[in-house]
């Protein structure tokens, strides 16, 4: 019954407030939802029911996990499972693959040092580091077959950017580019 209340006060916070998930949004729900539980417990301590308190409390533990657990099954992996069957049908075993973070690439070799350019590899690249590999890419030493280009990759260096949208087209697998002939 409390599972059922969970889901619910669940379902109509999130129509009322209309917003994407985030960290503020979703932490501001979860302390809602523990003032309303914590207060429910304190009412039956009050009344020294504390086998039903404690019963409230252990169910409110459980919300969570069982809404988690049931989110799961509605999570699929088709379209990056597409995206990696296109790079491994479009690719030799040998040709190099420029990946962001999107793990599309992940069976062929990655064209690139550092194979995953998230946020954190990012901050750790000096400048010097970008500019070689820009000028890798121009003078054709480094020379991907396709270009995987996600935000983090996006993101990298706006010099590396302006070449990539320069000299690669969509293969009309976003975000999956390739070489213009």
């Amino acid at each position: 019954m409390i599972l059922l209340i969970g889901f619910v006060f669940d379902y109509y916070v999130d129509r009322f407030w209309q917003k994407e998930a985030n960290f503020i949004y979703s932490s501001l729900k979860w302390i809602l939802f523990w003032s309303i539980t914590t207060g429910i417990c304190g009412v039956f301590l009050c009344l020294r029911r504390k086998h039903i308190a404690i019963t409230l409390f252990v169910i409110a533990i459980g919300f969570h996990p069982a809404k988690r657990m049931l989110s799961a099954f509605d999570s699929k992996n088709e379209d990056a499972l597409d995206k990696i069957s296109y790079v491994m049908t479009n690719t030799t075993p040998q040709d190099q693959v420029m990946d962001g973070w999107t793990g599309y690439g992940v069976f062929r070799p990655h064209a690139y040092y550092y194979f995953m350019l998230h946020s954190q590899v990012r901050a750790m690249v000096k400048e010097e580091e970008k500019s070689l590999l820009l000028d890798d890419f121009i003078s054709g030493r480094i020379n991907p077959k396709l270009i995987i280009f996600d935000k983090d990759l996006e993101a990298f260096d706006s010099s590396l950017t302006t070449f990539i949208n320069k000299n690669y087209e969509s293969v009309g697998e976003d975000p999956i580019l390739r070489r213009k002939v």
